[in-house]
């Protein structure tokens, strides 16, 4: 006695309505749409970040030519870090803000 085995029906594809909430693949176009946007912001704020440092560097090159007593120097030198130090902590709470600041803006996309 041989047992034959039957195929079992195909899977059907299961779709969702375009405007159900849903819908996985809405969901996952959303987020990932959102995230591509985050990545963007994020190149957008470093590239002005770097841009606004260049210059404030050249120009701070031009106060050290003009330098004259180490009194000047150091305090220029003083100057320098603690305003680089300043510029790094904005930017890089600017840039941990940015995910934040999406992910609001997906779930309520998405929800």
């Amino acid at each position: 006695m041989s047992k034959t085995r039957t195929a079992s029906p195909p899977v059907a594809a299961v779709e969702a309505s375009p405007d159900s909430a849903q819908n996985p693949l809405d969901m996952m176009a959303k987020t990932y749409s959102s995230m591509f946007a985050t990545i963007a912001s994020a190149q957008v704020e470093i590239f002005r970040f770097l841009s606004d440092r260049f210059r404030k560097d050249a120009e701070l090159m031009t106060q050290f030519a003009a330098c004259w007593t180490p009194g000047d120097f150091q305090q220029l030198q003083s100057r320098l870090g603690t305003d680089a130090m300043t510029d790094y902590v904005d930017e890089t709470q600017r840039l941990l803000g940015l995910p934040y600041a999406k992910a609001g803006f997906v779930l309520s996309q998405i929800v």
